[in-house]
């Protein structure tokens, strides 16, 4: 047996030492920059960041090289993502990727330009054949640019290892990246996990600002008292030397009495893991207050790999009355770390908090939802000895409700939810009518439709939860004009969720005096509240109902986009003259609603079609000019159209002199 052993481990330093010696040496792709506007795995709305940021400086322009020997095999031109982009392979599968760039050298710029004029659209994607482009190290690829997602001008540079997981590009650039900045920490705070747990006798979250005298040793003056489980959670910030963004941290340790608890680091991941960022993150608290607050605990449904040396999901559980020390230490790439420090114990007096803060939905009354835990409200005074009243539960049962603690102005009732046994009435003491509760949960290995004998009603696949989510699902009448349906809410936005989800809801009777096509779904703030909008989505009318894939929680209504796009010449007015700079010929294009297909976007000058760039995030429009045009008056037409089929013809002129 110890021999098979023996060759198993030949094996395996073999298979290692060959995968090893195929990783490249990669060189910086652009040597005029070394300073950096977003890290690897940097927290993003929605996904972690897949690479380095790397600045421009305001400028188009720089030239971009390539970080090692290879070859290319992808080139993507696009309106989205990482708008203009090249894909270079590498000596053991490796991949490194060149987003947001303005314009491609030689003869890759000529390759893709012709594939756009055969489909008179800009937005496609080449895959030459392996040998038909070999670069060598430090080879001029392209040159940076603003283009696609990006919201200024800079490279995004990504390393993808053989099995195409993103990988920390600052691990090979740490002589290139100067950086003698520890990480910044802004706040801390203290999370409860379960119905039981308190923190300062209170199940709610509290916040604090950690002081510090030289921005390294941060404390917490107070002893923070905690019952049950507890969670840890922080915001932090990182800079490097030549830079003035704040970015993401690489790495972060819990320490509980000297012992580590758990600890993670931003080295590498896969594309399908990228959604647990709202897992990694209190989802909730970044919806409502805009930080977010990493959980330094494995929370249920995050499978992210960054998290090693866990000691009970990171869980703070103390089971005596003495005090703890508890430690963060928070640090990057190149060795600069900042610690904190402060004391914990087991206690629940309840007291004034200096930063308290929950969740609750902005337009709750009576109850809302924490995690697994219904949180009920209930206005002073109540009975004797806290009791509140009969809770009537879904299996049939009822129980006596009492009130867990109470503050000055109303009793907090904590009710543990499971999908066996929900609360659908409460009988207050003292009150003739009582509470009704309609309560709907999500579970993650569930295929769930709610309401479905309902004219509106949400369809979630498998796997749409990262864990079980409680939710009511109310309907409010419409109070506002040009809303063909009423107000329903699903659950609250707080919610993330992992996948899209179905959403049908029922037309208003009026709804026969509008073109069908001309209809949207719109995600709101809040109901009956004008320019809420957070989000829009595109469906169809199927009878009566508008059926969209939506990928949020929150509160929906049917609105009508009949106002056709908005254009305008960006940087002169029709009829200027031009000195030969086409450069100057751009456009100002957007919507009110549905958006804009890129495909729609077409350009005419003096009767020949013309290639045009747009980029909804930035709502602009490029001519693509391959030579000047002749002295003298030019005529020009924009054609644009929005997805539900309303126009706008632009004209303009403009005269070119030498």
């Amino acid at each position: 047996m110890k021999y098979i052993y023996l060759i198993i481990i030949q094996v395996v330093i073999f298979y290692n030492n060959r995968i090893f010696a195929q990783v490249p040496v990669f060189s910086y792709p652009i040597p005029q920059s070394c300073a950096i506007s977003g890290t690897f795995a940097e927290l993003r709305g929605g996904a972690f960041h897949y690479g380095l940021d790397i600045r421009t400086y305001d400028t188009i322009g720089y030239k971009v090289l390539a970080a090692a020997d290879g070859y290319v095999y992808r080139i993507v031109a696009g309106p989205f993502g990482y708008g203009n982009a090249i894909y270079l392979k590498h000596k053991g599968e490796y991949v490194t990727v060149y987003g947001h760039l303005d314009k491609f050298a030689g003869k890759l710029g000529e390759g893709i330009y012709k594939k756009q004029l055969l489909q008179k659209y800009f937005a496609t994607e080449w895959y030459p054949k392996p040998n038909q482009f070999p670069v060598k190290a430090g080879d001029l690829i392209a040159f940076s640019g603003n283009t696609g997602g990006s919201t200024g001008p800079h490279l995004h540079f990504e390393i993808r290892n053989p099995t195409g997981e993103f990988t920390n590009p600052m691990r090979y650039f740490t002589d290139s990246i100067k950086d003698t900045i520890a990480p910044a920490l802004k706040q801390v705070a203290f999370e409860p996990l379960q119905s039981e747990s308190r923190i300062f006798g209170r199940y709610e979250k509290c916040l604090f600002f950690p002081k510090t005298t030289d921005s390294i040793n941060f404390t917490i003056d107070e002893v923070v008292e905690i019952e049950g489980v507890v969670g840890f959670e922080f915001t932090s910030e990182d800079h490097q030397c030549g830079s003035y963004n704040w970015n993401g941290l690489y790495s972060g340790q819990l320490w509980l009495d000297g012992a580590l608890q758990i600890e993670y680091q931003m080295d590498k991941y896969n594309y399908d893991e990228t959604k647990y960022v709202d897992q990694f993150v209190d989802f909730a608290f970044y919806q409502r207050y805009g930080e977010r607050l990493q959980k330094m605990y494995v929370d249920e449904g995050n499978k992210m790999p960054f998290f090693k040396n866990v000691k009970n999901k990171g869980f703070i559980e103390l089971k005596d009355t003495n005090t703890h020390s508890l430690a963060l230490i928070l640090g990057d790439l190149h060795g600069n770390k900042t610690v904190l420090k402060c004391n914990i114990k087991k206690g629940k007096t309840n007291k004034s908090i200096s930063k308290p803060i929950n969740t609750k939905p902005i337009d709750s009354s009576i109850y809302y939802f924490h995690r697994k835990t219904m949180v009920l409200e209930i206005p002073l005074p109540i009975g004797a000895n806290n009791f509140v009243g009969i809770l009537a539960l879904s299996n049939g049962k009822s129980m006596p409700l009492n009130a867990n603690y109470t503050l000055s102005d109303r009793a907090i009732c904590l009710i543990p939810l499971s999908p066996n046994q929900l609360p659908i009435s409460l009988q207050i003491h003292g009150k003739r009518e009582p509470i009704t509760f309609q309560i709907n949960y999500l579970a993650p290995n569930k295929l769930t439709q709610t309401n479905p004998k309902e004219s509106y009603n949400a369809s979630f696949s498998t796997g749409s939860q990262f864990d079980t989510v409680y939710y009511s699902m109310k309907r409010t009448p419409s109070t506002s004009q040009n809303i063909y349906s009423d107000f329903f809410s699903i659950g609250e936005a707080i919610n993330g969720i992992s996948n899209d989800y179905i959403l049908k809801i029922p037309l208003n009777d009026n709804y026969r005096t509008v073109k069908p096509n001309q209809f949207v779904l719109t995600q709101r703030f809040e109901d009956n509240i004008k320019d809420s909008i957070v989000d829009v989505f595109n469906g169809k009318v199927v009878g009566n109902q508008y059926i969209a894939t939506v990928n949020n929680l929150g509160i929906y209504c049917i609105m009508t986009d009949s106002i056709s796009p908005d254009v305008e010449l960006r940087d002169f007015k029709s009829g200027d003259t031009l000195l030969d700079n086409l450069d100057r010929i751009a456009f100002k294009i957007k919507d009110n609603l549905s958006g804009i297909p890129v495909s729609s976007v077409q350009l005419v000058i003096d009767g020949n079609w013309f290639l045009m760039e747009y980029y909804p995030a930035s709502q602009t429009g490029y001519p693509i000019f391959k030579k000047s045009l002749p002295k003298g008056k030019h005529k020009g037409i924009l054609s644009v159209s929005d997805r539900v089929g309303n126009s706008k013809r632009f004209d303009f002129e403009f005269v070119i002199v030498r």
